[in-house]
């Protein structure tokens, strides 16, 4: 006699798949974090450059 219904075994797939996305999920995180710093550091290098630049240019064009 089986005592078990169906939605047992749909609920332990469920639960499995789930598991199973929540582990590729943490590398994919990790890998989102590691490009938004890339991200943040090139945004901070670009703006660097910018400000270089017009003041490049503000000097050559206006003497002390």
């Amino acid at each position: 006699m089986n005592t078990h219904s169906p939605w047992d075994c749909s609920l332990n797939v469920a639960l499995l798949k789930s598991k199973r996305h929540a582990e590729h999920q943490q590398p994919f995180a990790v890998m989102v974090a590691a490009l938004e710093l890339d991200l943040k550091s090139f945004a901070e290098d670009t703006e660097r450059v910018v400000v270089g630049i017009a003041r490049g240019i503000v000097g050559a064009y206006l003497p002390l």
